[in-house]
């Protein structure tokens, strides 16, 4: 046993020096999503690829009564773009065939607060809220919106997403709802780039990815890892659980066949090119589901020198402790390379 502990000791001292700093990730948003929708808690970033390309603010999803409000209140950050004199995004209120109100951002603002005009205010329900491309290449940073009601308290607004005409840039903390199996959202750095793995460039590198929920998970869901063919790992995760780590290595970034007693026969190395989360539950009665972003983050550590830790006259315990590569204890429902006897293995 002490020699089982020195041996941990040792394999987080060695870590201990090459760990970097943690990386905040985010998730890629399909401009039109299969099998999930998201509603974004801030910080949106839009893109307009067409002129007039709308981004719904409030939708069929989330309609309000506007008798009941008085305006709204949006904080933005505007961005450098196809500009006209009177500001290259607007909200879109309302539907052309009846009552509507049209407002221009600023180009020179950060605070966009208008009343409701009083043919949206007499009517029986809201459901077009949009905020909308005046020119294609229309750029903006959409921070948070406000209902404000008649008696001046507020209401914030998450958004229901939908529209045509632009893109999403990266999402911190998405409120992904799954409609149906195999619906995924890209993990992806904060610049939008996929979370890649080659065994060629990053085989001495360990990332250990965190996911952060808000609220448990009520049905299962798991990590995909793809290449360039498609999906060829998977990482599954039960119901209940607010927390999901996952690691990519030289080791798990591996297409793994077992035989039916779940031995590993083979292991193929393979690059990743993408990494998903994504619904895996069958059966339309597990859905709708959602997932509660808190945050998504990484810590990349350097594996050099692992191999010359040993631990000679270990004797193999079964019920020995399992311990990941960062050194922490971890239990026997822990998906990926597990230390334990002092030898490193896949589980």
């Amino acid at each position: 046993m002490k020699k089982i502990f020195t041996l941990v000791a040792a394999v987080m001292a060695a870590f201990a020096t090459n760990v970097q700093a943690q990386e905040t990730l985010a998730f890629k948003i399909d401009p039109y999503p299969w099998n999930y929708s998201v509603a974004l808690a801030s910080n949106v970033e839009i893109t307009y690829n067409s002129q007039w390309g709308e981004y719904g603010i409030i939708g069929a999803s989330n309609a309000i009564n506007p008798a009941d409000y008085k305006g709204y209140r949006i904080e933005y950050t505007p961005f450098a773009s196809t500009a006209t004199t009177d500001g290259y995004v607007q909200t879109s209120i309302g539907d052309p065939n009846a009552a509507t109100q049209y407002d221009d951002f600023p180009t020179d603002g950060n605070v966009l607060e208008k009343d409701f005009n009083e043919g949206i205010k007499s009517s029986a329900t809201l459901t077009k809220f949009n905020i909308q491309g005046k020119a294609s290449g229309a750029k903006i940073l959409i921070k948070k919106v406000t209902l404000i009601k008649n008696d001046n308290t507020e209401e914030p607004v998450t958004f229901a997403g939908g529209g045509w005409g632009h893109s999403l840039g990266p999402v911190t903390t998405p409120i992904i709802t799954y409609t149906g199996q195999y619906g995924g959202v890209e993990i992806v750095t904060t610049n939008g780039n996929s979370c890649t793995y080659s065994h060629e460039t990053q085989k001495d590198s360990i990332y250990n990815y965190t996911i952060e929920l808000n609220e448990p998970l009520k049905t299962s869901i798991m990590v995909e890892y793809d290449g360039a063919a498609g999906g060829f790992a998977w990482n599954n995760y039960e119901a209940g659980i607010s927390t999901i780590n996952f690691t990519v290595n030289d080791s798990t970034a591996a297409e793994i066949k077992t035989d039916d007693a779940g031995n590993i026969t083979s292991s193929t190395p393979k690059d990743i090119a993408k990494i998903y989360l994504k619904a895996n539950a069958a059966g339309d009665n597990n859905y709708p589901f959602t997932a509660n972003i808190k945050s998504v983050t990484r810590v990349r550590l350097d594996a050099t020198g692992i191999n010359d830790i040993t631990a000679k006259d270990v004797i193999y315990d079964a019920n020995a402790p399992l311990y990941n590569l960062a050194g922490q204890k971890v239990g026997k429902d822990y998906k990926g390379v597990v230390i334990q006897n002092g030898k490193k293995r896949i589980q």
